[in-house]
């Protein structure tokens, strides 16, 4: 009944398009059609195995129920974060100067307690009783080599 279910809404790779002017293989993908999956109707409708052999619709085994989703708690050295991913593209494609401006809108922004949000490049913020940037993955590593980098240079120069 849930492969059924799996396969109507999320679909099955069920083999490989060779096409001539594609570089990789193209997968094929079995799922219902998007009016016929986008609704719990439509989805009840969908017959399934029952235990006698025989091809039932799922409503007649399932109850839906509408609710909310318990959000999940993430954490990142025993503190709590809340993850937003992005990437670049267009005319500016480095992040740093996708960071630079949201550090300078960062600045410009004010909680309603009163205080603004700090951005962190390096390191972790201490307290977590304020919200605070933390500025992670691929520009925390280019932050931590262009750092020290520049100290190294700055050390052979003199």
């Amino acid at each position: 009944m849930t492969q059924t279910l799996r396969l109507a809404v999320g679909g099955m790779e069920v083999g490989l398009a060779h096409l001539p002017r594609e570089k990789e293989d193209v997968p094929l993908l079995l799922r219902l059609p998007r009016e016929e999956r986008s609704g719990v109707t439509s989805l009840t409708d969908l017959q399934v195995m029952g235990s006698a052999g025989r091809l039932i619709p799922l409503r007649e085994v399932v109850r839906p129920q509408e609710g909310v989703q318990a959000h999940n708690i993430y954490r990142k050295n025993m503190k709590r974060v809340v993850y937003v991913t992005g990437d670049m593209a267009g005319a500016e494609e480095s992040p740093v100067y996708a960071i630079l401006k949201l550090n300078r809108n960062l600045a410009s922004l004010r909680i309603p307690e009163g205080y603004a949000v700090e951005p962190y490049s390096a390191r972790q913020p201490f307290f977590t009783d304020k919200l605070a940037m933390k500025w992670d993955g691929e520009w925390h590593i280019t932050y931590e080599v262009f750092r020290d980098l520049g100290l190294a240079f700055a050390a052979v120069l003199i």
